[in-house]
């Protein structure tokens, strides 16, 4: 393993020590680190209670209020089957990952 290689995953294991599994009244937020054929890469999951405030079906966006009141807009991928279910007002479980 060269250097930089060597490098980049000790601060990717320090990163993790210290990030691992930070809670808020927001909700929970994880930090992975994933092997790469080049490497590795640090994913960011975020999961937290939300209201579903509105909804764009055409472009399968959702926008979602979090109990602290900041809301953002998602574009809900084809894995997520449920999505004509979902209604303005309804509590979901939200995760995200970066």
């Amino acid at each position: 393993m060269n250097t930089m290689k060597w490098a980049a995953c000790s601060l990717i294991a320090t990163a993790l020590l210290g990030l691992t599994a930070c809670s808020t009244t927001e909700g929970t937020e994880e930090v992975d680190a994933v092997e790469t054929p080049d490497g590795a890469m640090i994913v960011d999951t975020f999961t937290t209670t939300a209201t579903v405030t509105a909804i764009n079906t055409a472009d399968r966006k959702v926008t979602l209020k979090t109990p602290n009141g900041h809301k953002t807009t998602y574009k809900c991928g084809p894995d997520m089957v449920n999505f004509s279910q979902i209604a303005v007002g309804d509590q979901v479980k939200a995760t995200v990952s970066e």
